[in-house]
């Protein structure tokens, strides 16, 4: 089961291709990602009023189960334009400039496209489009696995309590930028307690804490003594770096050099397949592996449901390819 937002994108590729409200956010990369691998992927979301009832179908037809998804009477669907470049993603609030330069009209949907809203404003109350338990229908329980991509604290935390609480045996988080800053720390107890593993971009990091330091080894060791198994990072193109708790150990989990289309979901498509690969296995490192994969597909092209779409054998084949270069990092 994979909770995280929904959202609708007018996408630009690397390529300089523009692609016309299409199925983004962290919960559809996310879902896709563990697809990749499993059979039975079920999304947890809340979406607008006007969501698009052929977008859901879209997501049936490539075996992403919808029926938690949770429509919001009243209110219009989050939407939001991007562009790809080989410096990583630009997200504009203003993108007359780039309609104008492709000659065509700024689509409706964009004429008054909200200011970024900044999250964790409130820790007590849920936005209109986060998650929570009573979303989650009762043929999901006891779920194997659940994954929570929402940047909302209250989401962040009252899931993967519910789900626990209902047999999940692996329960996974991405804390958002906000959670993991010094003046959050008061709060990280809580939410990494009885976590299996947290999934944490490098972009998100305190801004003192460098990829390949012994600060990061000690930051993940803090963080493991709050409750979680792994500590896996990710944002680097090099690849991603998991912290085994118990071990007392850093890998180094490489990434799979192919072709960048579109950057965004990136991390998301990662953590679904990290995900379906830990109840596949049972075991992180092969985990980080198949999110390595799933990664390298949805980086490919847009949206991200191409790469439900990758030739049959394909994602084994990248699979068996990195196997072999797992390295314990030495610092």
């Amino acid at each position: 089961m994979i909770t995280g937002p929904l959202l609708l994108a007018h996408a630009v590729d690397q390529r300089s291709r523009y692609h016309a409200e299409v199925l983004s956010g962290d919960g559809v990369f996310a879902a896709v990602g563990a697809r990749i691998w499993s059979e039975t992927v079920h999304l947890v979301g809340r979406i607008g009023s006007d969501f698009p009832q052929a977008a859901i179908e879209l997501l049936q037809s490539s075996g992403i189960h919808t029926k938690a998804l949770t429509r919001v009477q009243g209110t219009v669907h989050p939407r939001v334009f991007y562009r790809s470049t080989s410096k990583g993603i630009q997200r504009d609030t203003n993108p007359a400039v780039f309609f104008r330069t492709i000659e065509r009209p700024l689509p409706k949907q964009l004429i008054h496209l909200p200011e970024p809203v900044a999250a964790y404003d409130e820790y007590d109350r849920y936005p209109p489009f986060a998650s929570r338990p009573e979303d989650i229908p009762t043929s999901l329980w006891p779920a194997v696995a659940c994954l929570v991509t929402s940047d909302h604290y209250l989401t962040q935390i009252s899931i993967p309590v519910f789900m626990r609480g209902n047999g999940a045996e692996y329960v996974i988080i991405t804390p958002p930028t906000r959670c993991l800053q010094p003046d959050f720390s008061e709060k990280l107890p809580i939410l990494l307690s009885g976590v299996t593993a947290a999934i944490i971009s490098s972009s998100k990091l305190p801004h003192t804490i460098k990829f390949y330091s012994s600060e990061l080894r000690d930051y993940a060791r803090v963080l493991g003594n709050h409750g979680s198994k792994y500590l896996v990072f990710t944002g680097e193109a090099s690849g991603q770096l998991v912290w085994d708790h118990a071990r007392e150990t850093l890998y180094h989990i490489p990434a799979y050099p192919g072709i960048v289309a579109d950057e965004m979901g990136a991390a998301a498509a990662f953590a679904g397949g990290f995900l379906a690969g830990l109840v596949k296995t049972g075991d992180a490192l092969e985990a980080a592996l198949h999110g390595s994969i799933s990664a390298s597909l949805v980086i490919e092209g847009t949206p991200a449901l191409h790469a439900l779409d990758a030739l049959p054998g394909l994602a084994d084949a990248r699979l068996d390819a990195l196997r072999g270069k797992i390295l314990e990092v030495v610092l």
